[in-house]
């Protein structure tokens, strides 16, 4: 839910209400879906690579996110 937040620009509350619906529609009908769905991903990625632990596990989480992404792109 944060990461959904971070990516549309709006207050990282933890809590899907009005206002992240309407900037996530919003976000959607300038960018499009594949755009938010590549925006996400790149901040999990992110994420990830600023972990400690990123050098013993880092390949594996990123390619979960890569396998995410591809099948996230196939279902739009």
């Amino acid at each position: 839910t944060k990461f959904l937040q971070k990516a549309l620009g709006v207050k990282e509350d933890g809590s899907i209400g009005p206002g992240t619906h309407k900037a996530m529609d919003s976000y959607i009908e300038e960018h499009g879906v594949e755009a938010l769905v590549r925006r996400y991903q790149d901040l999990r990625a992110q994420y990830y690579k600023g972990l400690k632990t990123f050098p013993t596990f880092g390949k594996g989480w990123l390619r979960r996110v890569q396998e995410t992404t591809e099948s996230a792109l196939k279902i739009i």
